[in-house]
């Protein structure tokens, strides 16, 4: 292996495995790569920048998974059973990849609906003016927090936030283009194969050639504007009590809220009379009066 090779490699990204590495492949691994390089032959001093200890999965009635027991999970099985797809999305969909969890059949079977629910939902895509705006910010929401937990490694939330937009989805007329083409791109990484039929189908692809795979697109981006709530409800607060609520643009000046408050019905009868000494306003999150 050549010097640029190594020097491109390492140092090692991230670096997953079980409780038995730490004390075993780690271990060794480090002090090998580390005698590499005090003689000069590898560019980095550590093997890895990042290290994540992984949990277990295990058999269906909770124990570790062993052939005496006859609780091994067939992979091979599964696949031929539900897809790849659907396999790869239930151990995203299990739980932290940090922590241990028994094998549950229900999940896969919840996750091939799921997929299967995809080539209904495509139906309702639409290029027609107005498609998909009730939409709009289930779909922003979901760029959004999906992107934040591929960051943090959540993958089991981000496959919640998945189903929660198909739910979305369902309710609605129509899904715009750009929506379907956004989802199918967050996808991609959790069920690639069927994500790369949904892309050459909704761009009209036909054959094969890999600069148009989804997996080489662009992540999608969201709006911070179809995020935000337009409208708040705080609570008002009256020496320490909270005693009425009062919804108020979420852009509204301190002037405009302090008006509102004090017009607020039930804030006018627990004033019962008395006068405010003072109004404190905590922009969208609470007022609270001194009397």
């Amino acid at each position: 292996m050549t010097p640029e090779i190594l020097k491109y490699w390492l140092p090692v990204d991230k670096y997953f495995g079980d409780g038995g590495h730490t004390t075993a492949h780690l271990l060794y691994s480090r002090f090998w790569h580390r005698f590499f390089y005090d003689l000069g032959l590898v560019p980095t001093s550590e093997p890895y920048k990042w290290r994540m200890t992984g949990g277990l999965l295990l058999g269906a009635d909770g124990q570790k998974m062993s052939k005496s027991r006859g609780n091994v999970i067939d992979p091979k099985e599964l696949v031929e059973q539900f897809g790849a797809d659907a396999c790869r999305l239930y151990l995203c969909f299990i739980g932290p990849y940090d922590e241990t969890y028994p094998w549950d059949d229900h999940g896969v079977k919840a996750t091939k609906r799921f997929i299967d629910n995809l080539f209904l939902l495509k139906e309702k895509v639409s290029t027609e003016a107005g498609a998909g705006s009730e939409l709009e910010k289930d779909y922003n929401l979901m760029v959004k927090k999906v992107t934040d937990m591929c960051e943090g490694l959540k993958m089991n939330t981000c496959v919640s936030e998945f189903m929660i937009f198909s739910n979305a989805a369902k309710k609605t007329s129509s899904i715009s283009t750009e929506q379907w083409k956004g989802y199918i791109k967050l996808l991609a990484p959790f069920i690639p194969f069927v994500a790369e039929d949904l892309w050459h189908e909704i761009n009209n692809l036909t054959g094969w050639d890999k600069k148009n795979s989804v997996h080489l697109q662009k992540w999608p981006k969201y709006d911070l504007s179809k995020i935000s709530e337009k409208t708040l409800i705080i609570p008002v607060q009256i020496n320490g009590k909270v005693r009425a609520e009062v919804e108020i643009d979420a852009n509204a000046e301190e002037s405009t809220v302090s008006e509102l408050v004090k017009n607020n019905g039930d804030v006018v009868k627990s004033l019962d009379g008395r006068q405010i000494k003072k109004l404190i306003y905590i922009k969208g999150k609470i007022v609270s009066l001194v009397v």
